[in-house]
């Protein structure tokens, strides 16, 4: 048999096997939009670090004010920003503005501003979301009573909104935490959550050890929600249906200064059998990319050339639909920016070399204009 023909076929494989590792990776809960009515809604306390956020965190405030709920309060923590914030959210009615306090040795910065939130709060449902996020009107309502059947931990998997060419290099970063996380159920002692929207009963919470447990942590999230898989309290991962958007980045730089600072942080927490998941479905995006180049290119006879680029072709649209299965997930449409995954791959990698530089050689990252050591 052709070598050419039998790398393809066992590329064909190989996307077979990245198949069923998707397949089986635990999705994440829905949402009842219909029946989100409750006897008694509790109080709720939203809580909004915010730091050089200038180009989002108007329209954050906007829909937090305009969320169809009885009662509830907002509180901005201001992070000492030094571009326009401070002056934006002081021209905001109707929320509660605290200055962050010094931030101690040993804490990040959105720990730190988490906290300080929580002590500035009264209410018994706690909120935790970010400056770049949007809400939909019925999203509080929807999440509480999720909540309600929950064990007091709750984080939505939001709906990230991207705009421009560089931004789609989030299709492979997030591909990659699901498989390694194993989606909504996480592996024996890692879990995953978002940042960007963690609701708790406030006595949760304060059981966990609030944000004091996760204070010196890059991926507080994550480490939040692993640390209460270790005492039993299972976090409810949702699967957003456009309740919260998000645009977490403008560009590539804030692509790679955004997952540079956390990306291989991640993967170190994952296991060996989560890992070689990852490199089971990359290799295969590899593989399908590289050969289906050489196919087209190394013409032998007529038959042969048309079989193994045939097979070529194949293993190249398995990846794109793996892709843009994984883009309607995050993103909640598709596009035709899939069909350049190879593209998004190599720049997936390049974020992933470059994490890996700054935690293991440098042993420092920068983020919001603050340095980190790792």
């Amino acid at each position: 048999m052709d070598i050419l023909v039998l790398l393809n076929l066992l590329t064909l494989l190989t996307g077979f096997v990245s198949i069923i590792i998707l397949a089986r990776v635990k999705p994440f809960d829905q949402i009842d939009t219909e029946n989100i009515k409750m006897n008694d809604y509790p109080n709720v306390s939203i809580i909004v670090p915010v730091r050089n956020s200038e180009s989002t965190i108007l329209d954050c405030l906007n829909s937090l004010k305009q969320l169809d709920y009885p009662n509830y309060e907002i509180i901005v923590v201001e992070g000492n920003s030094t571009d326009n914030t401070p002056k934006l959210v002081g021209g905001v009615s109707e929320i509660k503005v605290i200055n962050e306090p010094k931030k101690p040795e040993g804490w990040v910065g959105k720990p730190w501003a988490c906290y300080n939130g929580y002590l500035a709060s009264k209410n018994s449902v706690l909120l935790f979301t970010d400056a770049d996020t949007v809400h939909s009107p019925k999203s509080l309502k929807s999440t509480v009573v999720a909540l309600d059947k929950s064990s007091g931990f709750l984080s939505i998997m939001t709906t990230q909104v991207i705009r421009s060419f560089w931004e789609y290099t989030l299709i492979p970063i997030f591909l990659t935490i699901y498989i390694g996380v194993n989606g909504s159920e996480g592996d024996s002692t890692t879990q995953i959550a978002n940042g960007q929207y963690l609701m708790f009963r406030r006595k949760v919470y304060e059981d966990l050890g609030t944000h004091k447990t996760v204070s010196n942590s890059i991926i507080e999230d994550m480490e939040f929600a692993s640390y209460a898989k270790s005492k039993g309290i299972k976090i409810k991962l949702i699967s957003d249906n456009n309740f919260v958007s998000t645009r977490m980045y403008f560009s590539f730089r804030d692509v790679l200064e955004g997952f540079g600072k956390n990306l291989a942080l991640g993967v170190k927490k994952t296991n060996i059998s989560a890992t070689l998941k990852v490199v089971i479905v990359h290799s295969y995006f590899i593989g399908s990319t590289i050969l289906l180049v050489i196919s087209i290119l190394e013409f032998q006879n007529v038959s042969i050339w048309y079989f193994s680029a045939g097979i070529a072709i194949l293993n190249y649209l398995i990846s794109v639909g793996i892709n843009l299965n994984t883009e309607k997930d995050i993103t909640g449409k598709y596009s035709w920016h899939s069909l350049l995954f190879p593209l998004y791959l190599f720049m997936f990698f390049l974020i992933f070399w470059y994490s890996t530089y700054q935690i293991n050689v440098r042993k420092k990252v920068v983020w919001k204009e603050r340095m980190y050591k790792t």
